[in-house]
């Protein structure tokens, strides 16, 4: 997080180069202050982390050996000799999660000031941090450690399952709670610290928990050497020395196959006893836990008052590595996949075996724990899963396991394929409609033909058979390619589609060719008397061939408006040369969008073999011509030469919301200007979301770069778009095919 910080500064010193020595003064100061409040915010982190674990292992039957305090930092020797630091305050005063137990052993976090709730792990389970009655906690084996971290958004997120998984902390609104310095900063992890006669007192910020962890400095159980991990050679035998006090009596454990043993130094001395430890004579006397990193060569100690601690030997046999369970590779076969199966094969290391989960990647991920306790027992060679839905993202969730050990939670994602629908039997809703072959009205078209009238087509016609699209005003025109593994040709020779009052336009599967036709394509025409609501314009699972200056649409009726627009799963390929003007595609002259309508693009392409300008996916002509209540998204789309100069992607005045994210912006002829994504004639009063897309290319020279805003825009945004790798993992031009690098952005269109 540092790091990012500090390289977004020293682009902007770059930037500002030339300006006075005072503002570089200002600017130096800028930066260290900058530097300063980052370091105080990771020392918070860790301090956080490292109060959240302490607090846990104090409150599971611990001992303390004894407490010193040094500027609000806690030393805590336990009776073991292990070291615990509590900090109580730190510098920043950052806003953070308020982390505590409450009376029954859970954990619960307050945010944003609001009550504390229990923690909740993946199925919704209160998460324990104190072991139960009769149950060991401290070594994890029934509590979880939550830890914390600050993602590259400066918000808060936690981890159940060691770092393997972080998910979003949010408030009572389900926000992300954001680790600034505004109203509400807390300076301090516990409500009070303190030492009262032999106890730590911690009172926690819950409202005023309190416990009390017995100090009792007489009583120690200490192995010299227990910090690491100690290595011995078959039958092999070894001593150290063990620190004791005030133990009354004593048990030793040691792992299957070792021996241990506690006994008094011969002749006396300081320390005062020795623990003997043998490894095993043979392999042959080797099982599993003689190297099991889970088990160690163990003294518990019991003082006269009834106060215990355990003292730890961590040992393993030379040569062998401690159990690590790994998951190296999980392979899907793409060549057996199908329309309702997966097929893969998963490699582990040092494992009894692996588990695994297969859901849609849309569901809410498990984390290891989930896959270990409800996961299918994976097996070597291939694994089927059956069952599945057709052209569908699915993730598969694999943790392999030693014992009950479980490794990080590894995951590989791929789809089923789409099969074949026969949209005319099967049926197929669009617009809140589901047309089929009983739809009143429906055609089913089988040669060549010309459409002239308002009607709903399913079209399955031999490949290179071309159908005609007359221009016509239309209440209801739906063109569907009948088989959802072929997309009919259809051809606009010349004119314009007007939409009436009614359903509207819509295209499912189907390969549209306007480039012969009139300028201005698809008209929102006026009627002779009244006005009128068009309900949709929607173009799925289809493409569009346009010619280069030509605008995809052009609403231009006073009284007239369409309700929604959506693009979803479409490519749009644009026929211009270098240079040339791009297309508007959803342009609105005067009237527009109806109250609460929307404008969406889902997972879709637009492209052109050579850059071109003036792109445009929603323009507007003025000021006057506002959509307060409209909300616009963009997502998940993949924009190929498509630049938005002199212009920009959204020219707008008022709106209620623009969504611009997870997209791909990509230029690969080294185009020497901006490309911007907004143009407001006029404060846009709604909310905008933009920065969450990756952008490639455009010529550094002569300021080229992807910006937020047109310079004459109402407001301006300062600051671009920062450039990455190449996104595209593959580009066909020919094809109209682009295959994205990065998972979750750009379009995925097979």
């Amino acid at each position: 997080m540092k790091t990012t910080f500090l390289k977004t500064l020293v682009c902007a010193c770059v930037a500002l180069g030339a300006v006075a020595c005072s503002d570089i003064d200002d600017l130096r100061r800028d930066v260290d202050d900058l530097e300063h409040r980052v370091i105080a915010l990771e020392t918070q982190i860790q301090q956080l982390n490292n109060n959240v674990a302490a607090l846990q292992t104090l409150l599971n039957g611990t001992t303390i050996n004894s407490v010193t305090v040094t500027d609000g930092v806690y030393t805590v020797t336990l009776s073991n000799g292990e070291v615990l630091t509590l900090t109580q305050g730190s510098e920043g005063g950052y806003i953070y999660p308020k982390v505590s137990i409450d009376d029954e052993g859970y954990w619960t976090m307050s945010v944003d000031g609001g009550p504390f709730e229990r923690m909740k792990d993946s199925e919704g389970h209160d998460m324990r941090a104190v072991a139960q009655d009769g149950k060991p906690g401290n070594d994890g084996s029934d509590g979880t450690t939550p830890q914390f971290q600050v993602d590259g958004d400066n918000c808060w997120q936690v981890s159940y399952d060691n770092g393997t998984t972080w998910v979003d902390v949010l408030n009572n609104n389900g926000q992300k709670v954001k680790a600034d310095t505004s109203a509400g900063a807390q300076d301090a992890f516990f409500a009070d610290v303190k030492v009262e006669g032999d106890k730590l007192v911690l009172t926690l910020l819950d409202g005023g928990t309190a416990y009390e962890i017995p100090i009792y400095a007489g009583f120690k159980c200490i192995i010299s050497g227990a910090s690491s991990v100690v290595d011995f050679d078959y039958n092999a035998t070894k001593t150290f020395d063990v620190d004791m006090a005030g133990v009354e009596t004593t048990i030793v454990t040691a792992p299957a196959g070792w021996e241990a043993d506690l006994a008094d130094k011969t002749g006396g001395g300081t320390p005062a006893y020795t623990l003997t430890v043998a490894a095993p004579v043979s392999a042959a006397a080797k099982t599993r836990a003689a190297a099991d990193s889970r088990t160690d060569v163990s003294i518990l100690a019991v003082a006269s008052n009834g106060l215990s601690t355990i003292a730890k030997l961590r040992v393993k046999l030379t040569g062998m590595v401690l159990h690590n369970p790994t998951v190296k590779s999980i392979t899907v076969d793409k060549a057996t996949t199908t329309e309702n199966s997966l097929t893969f094969s998963v490699v582990v290391d040092d494992a009894d075996g692996w588990k695994y989960i297969c859901q849609p990647t849309s569901d809410t991920a498990p984390d290891a724990a989930k896959v270990m306790k409800d996961g299918t027992e994976g097996a070597a060679g291939a694994n089927t899963v059956t069952g599945l839905t057709k052209n569908t993202a699915y993730t598969i969730y694999v943790v392999a396991y030693n014992g009950d050990t479980p490794s990080p939670l590894e995951t590989e994602e791929a789809r089923t394929l789409k099969g074949v629908t026969d949209y005319y039997e099967e049926g197929v809703t669009l617009g809140g409609v589901t047309y089929d072959k009983n739809s009143s009205g429906a055609q089913l078209i089988t040669a060549a033909t010309t459409i002239s009238d308002n009607g709903i087509y399913f079209i399955d016609v031999a490949d290179g058979v071309e159908i005609t699209l007359n221009a016509l005003t239309t209440t209801e025109l739906v063109l569907i390619g009948r088989n959802s593994d072929k997309c009919p040709k259809v051809k606009i020779a010349s004119g314009v589609i007007s939409l009436g009052d009614g359903q509207g336009f819509i295209l499912k599967n189907i390969e549209l060719d306007i480039r012969t036709a009139d300028n201005n394509t698809l008209k929102l025409a006026k009627l002779e008397t009244g006005t009128l609501t068009c309900k949709n314009l929607i173009f799925e699972d289809s493409k569009i061939e346009i010619g280069e200056n030509k605008n995809l649409s052009y609403f231009s009726n006073a009284t007239s408006s369409i309700e929604n627009i959506t693009i979803r799963n479409s490519v749009f390929h644009i026929n211009a040369t270098a240079n040339a003007k791009a297309t508007r595609l959803i342009n609105f002259g005067t009237k527009s969008i109806a109250d609460n309508g929307s404008v969406i693009f889902e997972n879709s392409i637009v492209y052109t073999k050579d850059y071109c300008t003036h792109g445009t996916l929603v323009h507007i002509n003025n000021t006057s011509h506002t959509m307060p209540t409209v909300t616009i998204s963009v997502r998940n789309c993949s924009f190929i030469n498509f630049i938005g100069q002199p212009n920009a992607y959204f020219v707008l005045s008022t709106i209620k919301s623009v969504d611009f994210s997870k997209n791909i912006l990509w230029e690969g002829k080294n185009y020497a200007k901006e490309s911007f994504t907004f143009k407001f004639y006029q404060e846009p009063g709604g909310t905008l979301e933009y920065t969450d897309n990756k952008c490639y290319g455009l010529a550094e020279n002569n300021a080229g770069s992807w910006k937020y805003t047109h310079p004459d825009s109402v407001p301006t945004i300062d600051g671009h778009y920062t450039k990455v790798d190449d996104p595209l993992a593959s580009t066909d031009f020919e094809n109209g095919k682009f295959v994205s690098a990065v998972a979750g952005y750009g379009a995925t269109i097979e």
